[in-house]
């Protein structure tokens, strides 16, 4: 999944997005003290080829990466849709779910 998708996934399973200028983009997402990881790879190589296991110790969210890694935008989209599934938005009306991320009555989640 792309790196927006990624995020949207993220703070739909409840990850907050923390303001950081030394993170990617400036922002990364924590959950119960552990972060979100959008590509390990790219991870690993700016920390110099660090191992799941370090990654773990730094509380990056190794389990969730590698829960969600083969995710396609699609697959995270409908792992969105279950997550919400018990809202119901107004016809018309996006309803707020967190960090400006809104879900759409189609069943679209998006920021504003």
């Amino acid at each position: 999944m792309n790196y927006q998708k990624s995020v949207e996934l993220a703070v739909a399973l409840g990850y907050e997005g923390i303001p950081d200028e030394s993170a990617y983009k400036g922002i990364y997402y924590s959950k119960n003290g552990l972060i979100w990881i959008h590509d390990i790879e790219a991870l690993k190589a700016s920390l110099g080829s660090t191992s799941s296991e370090e990654l773990e110790s730094l509380n990056y969210d190794v389990g969730a990466y590698n829960k969600y890694k083969n995710h396609t935008n699609e697959m995270a989209d409908n792992e969105m849709k279950s997550l919400y599934s018990d809202l119901s938005p107004s016809e018309g009306e996006p309803a707020y779910l967190m960090d400006g991320m809104y879900l759409f009555p189609d069943g679209s989640i998006r920021g504003m």
